[in-house]
């Protein structure tokens, strides 16, 4: 089911980003928990890398860019991208707490 511009409604005026809370790092740190299980911090590079989905109106359909071998955006994308469909992304980068390097992810399409 695709978007289709006289459609009226929810359906055809709604953008849904999926996004995990947020990356984890390539290594654990020497912390255990009650189970013995190792913590990951949320400080290197491979912890800005995420999975994504995207859907809706603002998003080309059928479209997959980048792979494990491939990283394509980070997870502070997210932020801007939600920025943008919402009309606000010029006052959020103009605000100034925007990392470096950070697009929209509909930029990067």
């Amino acid at each position: 089911m695709g978007y289709h511009p006289k459609r009226s409604g929810i359906g055809g005026n709604t953008d849904i980003i999926c996004i995990p809370e947020c990356g984890r790092n390539l290594q654990p740190n020497s912390i255990l928990d009650s189970n013995q299980w190792a913590a990951y911090d949320h400080s290197d590079e491979n912890s800005l890398r995420i999975w994504s989905l995207m859907a809706g109106p603002s998003f080309p359909q059928n479209t997959i860019i980048g792979s494990e071998g491939n990283q394509v955006g980070k997870v502070s994308d997210a932020m801007l991208t939600a920025a943008r469909i919402l009309g606000v992304k010029d006052e959020v980068l103009s605000a100034g707490y925007v990392e470096g390097g950070t697009y929209s992810f509909i930029d990067l399409l």
